[in-house]
């Protein structure tokens, strides 16, 4: 069988294991391709392979493929080939890896005084890596979630493309630098 430690959609950064469990004799051999291309670990330092033998389960071994920073050309359909006494095995399974949404905030910087207004725009740009679907914004203030309105702070949210946090009447004057 073949197995992912992460079900769904991976995520751009983040690591997955994929596990290949098969029964045999010590000296079978396991393989790994990515479609339909050996997987070379030569050129691919975020990558690793390891063989496990199961401690309770006579002639039950493990192999493992893990990916460290997955990527976008992580994706695609893995194979583990295992074989023993010249017969083969193949099992498969696909990974989807998905990109981060590209967002623009604007203004970036910002400088106001006190009982001033102010508007903050966040929009994820969706043609650019072809990204399809609708996403959650919120906001942050001291580290706390902003509900959508108080007294002096409200943002509304634009389907499918964005946000809106509008201030009224600033209490203290700030400078300040939104960062990503």
């Amino acid at each position: 069988s073949v197995d992912i430690n992460q079900p769904g959609v991976i995520r751009e950064n983040d690591e997955f294991i994929l596990s290949c469990v098969a029964r045999g004799s010590p000296s079978m051999t396991f393989r790994w391709f990515k479609d339909g291309t050996f997987v070379n670990l030569t050129f691919t330092p975020h990558k690793w392979i390891k063989l496990i033998k199961h401690p309770h389960v006579t002639d039950q071994y493990t192999a493992l493929l893990a990916v460290g920073t997955a990527r976008k050309y992580d994706e695609g359909k893995f194979t583990c080939q295992v074989e023993d006494f010249n017969i083969q095995q193949c099992k498969s399974k696909f990974v989807k890896v998905k990109r981060p949404p590209l967002v623009k905030i604007e203004p970036m910087s910002l400088t106001v005084r006190k009982g001033q207004n102010f508007t903050v725009n966040c929009v994820t740009l969706e043609g650019n890596w072809g990204i399809i679907g609708k996403y959650t914004y919120s906001w942050t203030k001291n580290k706390e979630l902003l509900p959508v309105r108080t007294d002096s702070e409200r943002y509304e949210t634009l389907y499918p493309a964005g946000t809106i946090l509008q201030v009224f009447g600033i209490e203290v004057s700030i400078s300040n630098t939104i960062f990503l």
